[in-house]
């Protein structure tokens, strides 16, 4: 989960920066249930992001990080700025940010994505007759872009080829992440279930990261 808020620590002679203070002090205000509940009315209609009841906590926790960062004061004045003020759009992207989960790894779902290219594309191109079109997948919510990038090593794998038998169209809400799978550049944990054959076949070594290769032309990745 990526960090959402720079926290200050105690200089040496034992007082606290302004930072930490301020930090300390909107982590202190209760998130009221009218609060809650625009917020969430908010979430909810301009990007579908639901949080009930048993979220409030967490609501309320990464909504004051984003106050202290903005130093706007109070829930009331960032909503505010949510809605009306001159960054708007922006601040509503760092604050979906910080509230999703963005937790994943290459062939995650080995055995759907396995059925996807060995059972359904095939099936999906016979039934097409001789003018055949690729099968769009949509990989929705694709974090960083592991699993997109899943479905389309494993459909070369079953000698699937991009363009003519598939295409994949990989979309999330969060922009952070979405410039990490253009990039398609991953550290070790996203191959702690990846094959070393596959892992060679598929990617290059950058120093201490790997960037694939496949990406160019077999998929699209967008906002949301």
């Amino acid at each position: 989960m990526p960090s959402f808020a720079k926290r200050s620590y105690a200089p040496s002679n034992g007082s606290r920066s302004d930072a930490e203070i301020m930090f300390d002090d909107h982590c202190a205000l209760d998130l009221s249930a009218t609060e809650f509940r625009l917020f969430s009315d908010l979430l909810r209609d301009r990007c579908g992001l639901h949080f009930d009841e048993a979220n409030r906590y967490l609501v309320e926790k990464r909504v004051a990080r984003r106050i202290v960062e903005c130093d706007v004061g109070s829930f009331a004045s960032y909503l505010y700025q949510l809605r009306q003020g001159p960054h708007a759009e922006e601040e509503f992207s760092k604050l979906v940010d910080s509230l999703t989960t963005n937790e994943t790894y290459f062939f995650r779902e080995r055995a759907q994505i396995g059925a996807l290219v060995s059972e359904i594309i095939p099936e999906m191109l016979s039934r097409q007759g001789a003018r055949k079109r690729p099968v769009s997948i949509w990989s929705a919510g694709c974090s960083s872009g592991e699993e997109p990038f899943s479905i389309v090593m494993m459909a070369l794998q079953a000698n699937l080829a991009p363009g003519r038998d598939f295409r994949v169209y990989a979309s999330d809400i969060s922009r952070a992440v979405l410039s990490k799978a253009r990039r398609g550049i991953y550290r070790e944990a996203s191959f702690r279930e990846t094959e070393g054959f596959m892992r060679r076949h598929y990617f290059a070594r950058r120093k201490a990261s790997c960037v694939s290769p496949t990406r160019s032309s077999a998929m699209s990745i967008s906002c949301t």
